[in-house]
């Protein structure tokens, strides 16, 4: 059995620490309450086409009793971040029912017919990432043409992997991460063990004081290097933040929001 699922959770995100990278808007929330009913239709049309069932966690009892703990044993982190450690809560539940699951972040929409399981490996799990050098130093004044955000979130896991876990960088296939579209199973969900690293490295990584530094995919590519869990990177098109139209990738992801209208609207 498949499932697609997304996560609606309608909280106030702009609770982070000034960093001076942003890597959510403050607006996000009103254009996501604005469009739900769109959002939803969109992905539970596209998990009917390919035969899959569709799931949109929003604000339940379950929702809250992780976020309370999360919120007791860990402070002080950004309500964004909280959401999204919340997909692999997510993941870990509801492979307990399905075998292969497709999960979409709330601001990326479905522009295809085609069927993901089909054309992706979920023998390993399936996620867009980008090759990462090794950094001596951290590359947040880097002018590399590579947003500075996804520099940054590299350098983080490359810190945790040395701090943490005695790993040389130098001789580690780095990579970062979208985790906004993923797929997985059950044994990969497992051998991930997001929750493990996370409780692993979170005091580490709170000493820099970043939002940016507690992001999910900071924490996700140190559990894949440091787990050796395999790794299927589709082909962008399946997670693709375009500016404007016509949409011609298969999961339209924007990550400017103010750009999500747009997809709804008729040509």
């Amino acid at each position: 059995m498949r499932a697609v699922v997304s996560i609606f959770i309608d909280e106030d995100l702009y609770d982070a620490k000034d960093t001076g990278i942003v890597n959510f808007q403050p607006s996000a929330t009103n254009l996501y309450r604005e469009l739900k009913s769109k959002i939803i239709k969109n992905h539970d049309d596209y998990a009917k086409s390919i035969g899959a069932d569709y799931f949109c966690f929003q604000n339940t009892r379950m929702w809250q009793l992780y976020v309370e703990e999360m919120k007791d044993m860990f402070p002080n982190i950004a309500m964004y971040n909280y959401i999204n450690y919340y997909k692999f809560y997510v993941a870990e539940y509801i492979t307990r029912f399905y075998d292969e699951v497709l999960y979409i972040d709330f601001d990326a929409f479905f522009n295809t017919k085609v069927n993901f399981f089909e054309v992706n490996d979920l023998s390993k799990l399936c996620v867009k990432t980008w090759d990462m050098p090794a950094f001596s130093e951290s590359p947040r004044d880097i002018d590399v043409g590579i947003p500075k955000l996804r520099l940054m979130k590299a350098w983080y896991s490359q810190q945790l992997l040395e701090l943490v876990y005695n790993l040389d960088v130098e001789y580690v296939d780095n990579f970062t991460a979208n985790t906004g579209v993923f797929a997985y199973n059950k044994k990969i969900i497992q051998q991930l063990n997001f929750f493990e690293t996370f409780h692993e490295t979170i005091d580490t990584i709170q000493e820099y004081k970043d939002d940016c530094a507690e992001d999910n995919e900071v924490f996700f590519v140190v559990a894949a290097i440091n787990n050796n869990v395999p790794i299927h990177s589709y082909k962008h098109d399946w997670n693709y933040s375009p500016k404007r139209k016509p949409y011609e990738s298969k999961i339209c992801h924007f990550t400017v929001k103010e750009h999500m209208k747009g997809f709804f609207e008729e040509s």
